[in-house]
This record gives structure tokens, sequence and C-alpha cells, in this order.
């Protein structure tokens, strides 16, 4: 294992984005999404200006409306990232242990593609239930170009590389994944976009605890 890759919370958590704001925001797009059935997985304008006036972040100050937009950039960047690694040959993400198993070699040519995968190193996304549910029952077979995205708030920037979805798929880690040694060895998700809601106020739930 390759010790000198920093632990994901130096790739996620900077400035005022903390793992509770996180999920908090999250918490407020799923519940948004499930009532008001917005279509595709782009958040509107209005929820965002409504998640900025009812957010704080840790020291009770309000959060801008341009730092909750990029938040949501970063989110999918994460989720577009998360589903990459997952879906290279000679992977494995272990759901029971939260972390991604694969060669070193593997390791680097991922973070060729991507450098912005480094995040996952160490462990596997910690938010992806609810990042599968608000971006990935809208997962298309599409490329898009490369953005850069900034993580923190300073002004580095890291190059998040968007790459296709094979498929939509929905959370359930109840299945092994096939046999076929050219199919990639991670989970296997069943979809079905009437259980939205369903998802909403079991993970919402299941948070709040």
């Amino acid at each position: 294992m390759n010790q000198s890759i920093p632990p994901q919370e130096a790739f996620f958590y900077q400035g005022k984005w903390t793992q509770n704001i996180d999920r908090q925001l999250l918490s407020f797009v799923m519940r948004s999404q499930c009532y008001s059935q917005w279509p595709g997985n782009v958040v509107p304008e209005s929820m965002i200006e409504e998640a900025g006036i009812m957010m704080t972040d840790e020291d009770g100050l309000p959060i801008s409306t341009s730092d909750l937009k990029l938040r949501m950039k970063v989110f999918k960047a994460r989720y577009d990232t998360f589903k990459e690694i997952t879906n290279t040959p000679s992977v494995h993400w272990d759901v029971y242990r939260n972390c991604v198993n694969a060669e070193e070699e593997v390791w680097n040519k991922v973070f060729k593609r991507n450098p912005f995968a480094a995040a996952y190193y160490h462990r596997d996304e910690p938010q992806f239930n609810m990042l599968a549910t608000i971006f990935g029952l809208t997962d298309e077979n599409t490329n898009e170009e490369t953005e850069l995205i900034m993580v923190s708030d300073t002004t580095e920037l890291i190059v998040i590389s968007d790459t296709p979805e094979k498929a939509r798929r929905q959370l359930n880690p109840s299945k092994a994944s096939p046999a076929d040694p050219d199919e990639v060895n991670s989970p296997m998700f069943e979809g079905a976009s009437k259980t939205r809601c369903k998802l909403c106020i079991e993970d919402l739930n299941t948070t709040d605890r």
C-alpha cells in the first residue's frame, strides 16, 4: 500500500466543508428530489437557493449559493470518479469493509487517467448511497467533457474525468459480480426508478440515527 497518498479527508474536507455539512446538503437534496421529482440529475436553482437559506457551516455562518453549487459539482465528480474506479477491470469494491481493492499497477493506471481517484485509495465513497440516489438513476452512456473542479476554498484545481456509465444501476449490493473475467469484479446493482422515493426515505432515516 502506498502510504504517500493522503487520507480521503484531505481530498474531501477542506475549508468550510465537513462530512456533517456534506450529509446535511445531500439529505436536503434527496428530500427535495423525492417530493419534487425534477427530471434528470441537475439540481434546480430554486432548490440550491432554498438550501442556502437553511444551511450554515460548523461556525453557524451561512453558506452561499455559489459555494453550494460548486459543492454539488464536486459531489457529481465524486460519484462519477468512484463509478469509474469500480467499472475498471481487476478492481473489487468490498462494500462490507468500505474499501476498494486493486493491484498497485491497476491503481497507477487509474491515477493517470483520473488523479482525483486517489481519494478512494484508502477507503470507498462514504456517501455513495446518497450520491447514487441523486445522480445514479439517470446515468447515460454518453461522453462528457473533462471539467476542472475546485475541491476546496483554495485555488488548487483538480482534473475530474467524466466517463460513460455502462448501465443504469440502483443500490442493492446483495448480488455477487459475474464470474466472467472480462467483467468488473464489483457489486451489481438492481435499478428501478420507481423506488427513488422509497430509497430517499430509507437512506435519510438511516442517516438520521
